[in-house]
């Protein structure tokens, strides 16, 4: 018992020393966060996240930044795309997305699917096993099929497919903000750097 509460000691001194540095760490265009469309420009703050489902990354990313979401500004937008085109084995899952977001039931499927993937461990091969996960929830087959070869769909495709190469994007989870700037998640080293350029960064430019 001992050895534990001295464990979670350790563990908030390190979280707050890591807030402390992030707090007082000046951003610099550059080096944190560079243009990559200088045409870009949004009618609210934004924060868009480019991910696949198919990402460990991207999935320890969800939990990393629950509380910046829970707590952000309230006029910063947050949004999703998934990735499409960078990566074969991910295009499927970007069908997947892009038809749950048609059919309106991404507040159920967007966890369930990071959880089917890297806790059941199970697999997406083809359309058919879209249509097999998406049934679950309470969506007929027919619709999901439908809506999977829709132009609506397609159009969402070829939307990440386009951004993704404006922005010169090559992984994933990448932070644009703004449709301007690029956040470079490597240069920032911690989620309490990263929050504060998502929060400052779509604030000030």
């Amino acid at each position: 018992m001992i050895a534990v509460k001295l464990l979670l000691s350790a563990a908030l001194a390190f979280a707050a020393s890591q807030a402390t540095v992030a707090a007082t760490t000046p951003l610099v265009e550059g080096t944190h966060y560079k243009i990559v469309d200088p045409t870009g420009k949004t009618k609210q703050p934004t924060v868009t996240e480019f991910f696949s489902y198919g990402c460990p990354a991207c999935r320890g990313m969800e939990g990393h930044l629950a509380n910046w979401k829970a707590s952000k500004p309230q006029n910063i937008k947050f949004e999703y795309v998934h990735v499409y085109g960078m990566n074969p084995q991910w295009d499927l899952l970007g069908k997947l997305y892009y038809t749950a977001e048609a059919l309106g039931i991404l507040d159920k499927t967007h966890t369930a699917t990071f959880n089917y993937l890297h806790l059941e461990n199970k697999r997406i091969n083809n359309e058919n096993d879209i249509v097999e996960f998406l049934s679950k929830f309470g969506i007929e087959a027919d619709k999901i099929r439908s809506t999977m070869k829709s132009f609506a769909v397609n159009s969402r495709l070829n939307f990440a497919k386009q951004k993704a190469k404006t922005y010169k994007l090559t992984g994933v989870p990448s932070f644009i903000v703004n449709d301007k700037y690029y956040l470079d998640v490597k240069e920032l080293g911690t989620i309490e750097m990263l929050e504060k350029a998502l929060t400052e960064v779509s604030l000030n430019k």
